[in-house]
């Protein structure tokens, strides 16, 4: 399994898009899993650099938390989300 580390936005259809480069390494129909991580910050403030950046350290907590349950339904995911 490969993964894939980018930066997306939330559509008004609601659909993510993927960046183009991205997008020519994978296949048509392709069945992957997908773990969103939402920074816990407020409207207001802008990333910083630091929190840009994914490591391997990220993603084994991210994966870890996956396979463990430690997950939202997605009914709930983007819950009080306002996407204009």
């Amino acid at each position: 399994m490969k993964a894939y580390e980018f930066p997306a936005k939330l559509n008004a259809a609601g659909s993510l898009e993927i960046p183009e480069a991205v997008l020519r390494n994978l296949s048509a129909e392709q069945e992957m899993r997908v773990i969103v991580l939402v920074s816990e910050q407020s409207d207001d403030t802008e990333p910083t650099a630091e929190e840009l950046q994914f490591s391997g350290d990220r993603f084994r907590q991210s994966w870890h938390q996956a396979t463990t349950g430690q997950t939202l339904p997605l009914s709930q995911l983007w819950e009080g989300v306002d996407v204009d």
